[in-house]
């Protein structure tokens, strides 16, 4: 019940939109109109630059690392903390007062790993890295992601870390969804 409980916290939490807010309050612009769409911080320096890129990544870095930190500090284990992570992520991704049109996961997967568990995100990040530098295109790395869950589960990682780790990986690539898709098709033979 109480990982329910951090779940529905961290959702709450995770529709503080960094970036919505941030656009609107700067120019009074619905950044979800604009480039992408999202409220993430790469469609938001479109507008604001690089300094509303950092507010927005570091806004969303924070959100995702307190959700995370709040059930541990409160004495809670693994099981609330990857609860309260899988929520930020969706709350982030799907805000409800924004009609569920969001940013796509990225800040606060990494917000929250940060916490929950940095062996893990570092060699996520690291195969990312490796498979973005030999393709040069983002989604391909984006689905390198889904060996972090592996990773996880070969660090002996409790089930409950690596079901969390899973669920994040799978909410940010169906946030990123129409860039899969689009990646898929490309790669098909033929």
């Amino acid at each position: 019940m109480a990982a329910l409980a951090f779940a529905l916290a961290g959702y709450l939490l995770g529709c503080v939109a960094t970036g919505y807010y941030l656009v609107r309050l700067r120019t009074g612009r619905d950044i979800r109109t604009i480039g992408s769409g999202a409220t993430g911080g790469r469609n938001v320096a479109r507008v604001l630059g690089k300094p509303g890129f950092a507010i927005t990544g570091l806004g969303d870095l924070a959100k995702s690392a307190g959700a995370v930190v709040l059930p541990l500090a409160l004495g809670y284990g693994a099981a609330e903390a990857s609860a309260a992570l899988v929520g930020v992520t969706l709350g982030h991704c799907w805000p409800v007062q924004l009609r569920f049109r969001g940013g796509k996961g990225i800040a606060p997967a990494v917000g929250g790993l940060l916490v929950l568990d940095p062996p893990v995100l570092v060699a996520g990040a690291l195969l990312a890295g490796v498979v973005l530098a030999a393709t040069r295109r983002m989604t391909p790395a984006l689905l390198a992601t889904f060996a972090a869950p592996l990773v996880a589960l070969a660090l002996g990682r409790p089930i409950e870390v690596v079901a969390g780790i899973l669920a994040l990986v799978v909410l940010v690539l169906v946030a990123h969804g129409d860039n899969v898709r689009d990646e898929l098709r490309a790669w098909r033979p033929g």
